[in-house]
């Protein structure tokens, strides 16, 4: 992950806290953050799948629907938060199929926060 001003985008399940994981991230990066399922979407998530170093929680239909999804590969990182033991059906191999790297949430939050901030060069969680 060498472009530190990539976006990462965040998929899953309501369940999996990608929100909770985006927002800690956001604040440790020193990103925007945006969370598409309270409510901000269509153009507001379009300005912000346009920019550079944002926080994005959304849903992997948005990512597969987006009119400009090579665009917003090239400009951000997907990564799909599973649930440890969580059932596998039609919705979570979409998910799959939609990300860059996939981690599954075990209930700990901050390993994932730790792992994905040292992505981007940031080696702490405090």
């Amino acid at each position: 992950m060498k472009e530190m001003s990539k976006n990462i985008i965040l998929i899953g399940r309501p369940d999996s806290e990608k929100a909770a994981i985006g927002k800690i991230i956001s604040e440790k990066l020193g990103f925007k953050f945006v969370d598409t399922d309270q409510g901000s979407g269509g153009e507001e998530y379009n300005k912000f799948a346009r920019s550079k170093c944002t926080v994005i929680s959304t849903e992997a239909d948005v990512i597969k629907s987006h009119p400009d999804i090579k665009g917003l590969r090239e400009n951000g990182v997907v990564i799909f938060i599973d649930n440890k033991g969580q059932l596998k059906d039609e919705k979570h191999e979409i998910h799959r199929k939609c990300c860059d790297l996939h981690l599954v949430n075990d209930n700990n939050i901050d390993e994932i926060v730790f792992y994905i901030c040292s992505l981007w060069g940031l080696n702490t969680i405090s």
